[in-house]
């Protein structure tokens, strides 16, 4: 059996990702293929309003991408934070590191439903913008000016940056979790005598892994303000291995673990209360 939410958010984030290996393909296709260096620095309208009909065309993926990633950080949350009460002993070992990985998953949730939703606000008008409204001529009736043209370029230079650090975000909270439940699992393995380990180390291990790529994965992203096409291709290839095969997996043998151990603990919890209610009932009858 494995744990729904796990298994939720395993499929979640492969479509999640799968949309984005696509859209990032497409960008990356266009970019060497339609970019233009002195046109795109220079504002020139013409070349703005050609770039806004294919942002337009592609806006519908972008979208869906951002809505399931809103959903697979929902549903994450859930599992992550019951690894962690799990991993604390029930708030008794290394609370510190414990609390800083709930928090981390927390935090990172609303994060990224707050940054997504923005984003798809924000997208959806600038697209309405670039379709229905009289961005040529602001000087004069037919002057062609194309300072409208200029200013929602400019816009969405500003807000395809939130993006990309909302993007950074969602790796750098994503390698803090990672780390701290192979850590976390590491010292329990290690101090077997006083603690029961609760997860696998190999699976430990594979999480501590993909968090080393999910912080590449991250510098990749941010170094695309200084070589676009390389680190994006770089980025695409992490997030290629990384988000559609590796995750996902991960995410499905925790979920099979959470289960048993979801198990283990009602059932311990049920012993516990079945031996105060004989202790109950033999002080009644001593009495």
């Amino acid at each position: 059996m494995i744990d729904l939410t796990s298994y939720a958010a395993a499929l979640l984030f492969f479509g999640t990702n799968l949309l984005r290996v696509i859209q990032r393909a497409e960008r990356l296709a266009n970019h060497e293929s339609m970019f233009q260096e002195r046109p795109h620095y220079d504002l020139d309208p013409t070349y703005i309003q050609e770039q806004w009909v294919k942002r337009a065309d592609g806006g519908t993926l972008i979208f869906v991408a951002g809505f399931l990633n809103t959903l697979a950080w929902l549903f994450l949350c859930v599992p992550i934070v019951q690894v962690g009460w799990i991993l604390s002993k029930r708030g008794t070992h290394k609370i510190a590191s414990h609390f800083l990985l709930m928090a981390l998953a927390v935090v990172g949730t609303v994060v990224e439903v707050i940054a997504r939703l923005m984003m798809a606000g924000l997208r959806g008008s600038t697209v309405w913008l670039s379709e229905k409204f009289n961005l040529a001529n602001w000087t004069a009736q037919d002057s062609n000016d194309g300072i409208g043209w200029r200013v929602l370029e400019m816009i969405h230079v500003a807000t395809d940056g939130l993006a990309m650090w909302v993007d950074a975000f969602e790796w750098i909270a994503l390698t803090g979790v990672l780390t701290i439940i192979f850590f976390s699992t590491r010292s329990q393995w290690k101090d077997q005598t006083n603690l029961t380990p609760s997860f696998g180390l190999k699976w430990s291990r594979f999480g501590f892994f993909i968090g080393f790529l999910c912080f590449f994965d991250f510098l990749a992203n941010i170094l695309r303000i200084v070589e676009f096409r390389r680190f994006n291709r770089i980025a695409l290839g992490i997030t290629i291995v990384n988000m559609l095969i590796f995750f996902p997996v991960w995410l499905i043998i925790m979920g099979m673990q959470l289960h048993s151990n979801k198990i283990q603990e009602y059932t311990k919890q049920s012993m516990e209360n079945s031996e105060v209610v004989e202790e109950g009932i033999e002080v009644e009858d001593g009495y």
